[in-house]
């Protein structure tokens, strides 16, 4: 089994910086097994933006090369992504949330798009449902707006695709946010992580997730 976790914006020297101060030991003692590499990719900053080094990640290909420069664009474009080439060899793969990816194989064994891409979901009616209310919450962040019907199925999906261990923090989150709304992305992050988990375990996937 193999998962391929995408870390969105994480800035290497300020994890060093904390690391050093005994802050972060959990990535520590990962890096410090496993360590990691710098590559390189475009060179403007404004060509630095995750939605397009992303699209870089998943398809080998320069900005040049594969011409997404908008959040979503990816949607109207037809472009061979890595977990589209593990399937078509025959390796049973899925995606969680990863940034500006299309939904092109119907070989994947899952598929949930970020909130941002219109592109197909690969996923049981739960896992949509919770997939949709993501997306209005993530979407209408900005008016701080949750639906009664996001809010049910947001329940839901918690309920089926959370695995157990995580209610406790979940719960503590959740009253946590009425006075500290960033900790939403906390807890938004955590449930698709755990949907990730539990979608790996049925499904004996190669995954991809972003946070």
């Amino acid at each position: 089994m193999l998962i391929f976790l995408e870390l969105n914006e994480i800035n290497f020297k300020f994890l060093e910086h904390y690391m050093a101060r005994g802050l972060l030991p959990h990535f520590q003692t990962f890096l410090g097994r496993h360590g990691y590499a710098e590559t390189v990719s475009e060179r403007e900053y404004h060509e630095l933006e995750p939605w397009i080094q992303w699209v870089t990640a998943h398809t080998g290909l320069s900005l040049r090369e594969h011409g997404v420069f908008r959040l979503g664009d990816i949607a109207d474009i037809e472009l061979e992504q890595v977990w589209e080439t593990l399937a078509s060899r025959g390796v049973r793969t899925g995606a969680i949330s990863p940034m500006n990816a299309k939904c092109r194989a119907d070989t994947l064994s899952f598929f949930v798009p970020d909130p941002w891409t219109k592109t197909d979901v690969i996923a049981t009616p739960i896992v949509r449902r919770l997939h949709d209310a993501i997306g209005q919450i993530v979407n209408d962040n900005a008016q701080t707006r949750l639906t009664a019907k996001s809010a049910i199925n947001l329940a839901i999906g918690a309920i089926v695709c959370a695995r157990p261990q995580s209610y406790g923090q979940f719960i503590r989150h959740v009253v946590m946010a009425k006075n500290r709304p960033w900790i939403k992305a906390i807890v938004l992050d955590r449930l698709l992580a755990d949907l990730d988990i539990t979608s790996v375990s049925k499904f004996k996937t190669i995954s991809r997730h972003c946070f």
